[in-house]
């Protein structure tokens, strides 16, 4: 997350300064045009009232210990497509809407773009019944609220596994069923994502079941309490025994497409797989790149590097635990703004 003094460089020259706080920006900042001539004060990110220069410098040096910064000079891109933002700069750090080239709007979820069929309510954000279908070829079919996940829905993935279940602000939250493309069955209890309690698995022909915790098998148990685990927690019964299609033997084993987590749960929007070239590639906020740089015994990024994105955004500073972190991180858009700052747990802090 972005953690603590944060420069923010927009498009059009103008530059902002803000202090984070487990990624979001609180209390005062301030804001100024491309020529400097005009400066305003933010509150919590959003511009609030214009105030003299000689003020804003004041200011600065106060609460930020920085100098003004210099003028810029923009180039006119009136005429390049630009992505949908929202009216605060904070909307430009990953968002969720763009145009098309269609000229129709398309939506990103946990990292995939795709496009919308279904309701809106009347400020034009997802509300109802609707299915989402996503560059990926993942798919998702079922409830939104508030432009998110909600109620009950269907998330597809492109190899064939499959979620059902409730959800709750873009969440799994409640009973959710995962069937896998090799036939087994998992029922869980899902609370703000995360796999709670106990849980119950079978095989694809249902003649073995193992109880799970946490997302994990754990270990077999009979047929018998399996039903009764199904019936008594989940009001469920024991999943009909899969017609799984016998594939021809490859002569050699690919590299899987992505890895995952050794739990099944760890198949929904994982945030590492494996390149075309081989390569390790990583995700961060929905984009997928190729990092260079430090990293630690279990291959996760772990001090300097730098993540080069397919969007071709990118970000060069410090790693803490596979996420951005560290007092000096500069994340960089494709349209030409740049944040650099403070980061912690991935967010500007």
């Amino acid at each position: 997350e972005r953690h603590g003094v944060g420069i923010f460089h927009r498009a059009d020259g103008g530059v902002e300064y803000c202090k984070y706080e487990k990624g979001a920006s609180k209390g005062e900042g301030l804001s100024w045009s491309a020529s400097r001539e005009s400066a305003h004060k933010l509150e919590d990110g959003i511009k609030k009232m214009q105030i003299s220069p000689e003020e804003a410098e004041k200011l600065a040096k106060d609460d930020f210990h920085l100098p003004v910064p210099e003028p810029t000079e923009v180039k006119d891109t009136s005429t390049a497509a630009v992505p949908i933002k929202s009216s605060g700069f904070l909307g430009s750090l990953f968002s969720t809407r763009k145009v098309g080239p269609d000229g129709k709007t398309l939506f990103k979820d946990n990292g995939e773009w795709g496009s919308y069929e279904g309701e809106f309510d009347a400020a034009g954000n997802r509300h109802g019944h609707g299915k989402m279908t996503y560059d990926s070829n993942n798919s998702y079919e079922g409830g939104f609220v508030d432009d998110k996940y909600g109620d009950k829905g269907i998330y597809h993935w492109s190899n064939g596994d499959e979620y059902e279940g409730s959800w709750k602000d873009g969440e799994r939250s409640g009973i959710g069923i995962f069937r896998s493309a090799d036939g087994s069955v998992n029922y869980s209890l899902f609370e703000l994502g995360s796999n709670i309690k106990d849980g119950v698995g079978w095989s694809a022909d249902r003649k073995t079941a193992h109880k799970t915790v946490w997302g994990k098998k754990k270990f077999e148990i009979s047929l018998a309490m399996a039903e009764k685990v199904a019936k008594d927690k989940f009001d469920l019964p024991v999943p009909e025994p899969a017609k799984v299609l016998s594939t021809p033997a490859a002569p050699a084993a690919p590299l899987l497409p992505s890895v995952k987590n050794a739990s099944f749960l760890g198949r929904l929007f994982s945030n590492r797989k494996v390149g075309a070239d081989g390569k390790m590639e990583f995700k961060d906020h929905g984009d997928w790149g190729i990092y260079e740089g430090d990293v630690d015994a279990d291959g996760n990024r772990q001090g300097r590097g730098k993540m080069t994105y397919d969007s071709t955004n990118s970000y060069e500073g410090g790693f803490m635990d596979d996420k951005f972190d560290g007092p000096n991180g500069t994340y960089c858009w494709q349209d030409g703004e740049e944040y650099e700052g403070s980061w912690k747990d991935g967010e500007r802090h």
